[in-house]
């Protein structure tokens, strides 16, 4: 039983910690660049902040899916049978 939680735990955070390093991360570190940019007034820090908002949006259509391919790329199967059998094994307790 305690095998199977932290099969489960395990494979949950490989997962997240190789989304957020690739995505997670760089998304906030975009939207730190362009906060940084609203502040300012002046035409070209908004033209620069425009380019920075069209950056942020390519990487957000392009996180979302390769985050995707990702989690559809881990086997459901293996995925289920985990939850099942932590499932099992707490009606069994």
């Amino acid at each position: 039983m305690t095998r199977s939680y932290f099969s489960l735990f395990r494979d949950m955070a490989l997962m997240y910690t190789a989304v957020s390093r690739e995505y997670i991360f760089p998304g906030l570190h975009l939207c730190d660049q362009l906060s940084v940019e609203a502040a300012a007034t002046t035409t070209s820090a908004q033209s620069s902040m425009t380019a920075k908002l069209d950056a942020l949006i390519a990487f957000t259509n392009n996180a979302h899916d390769n985050i995707q391919t990702q989690v559809k790329a881990v086997s459901p199967r293996s995925f289920f049978q985990s939850c099942l059998v932590v499932v099992n094994s707490r009606a069994i307790s």
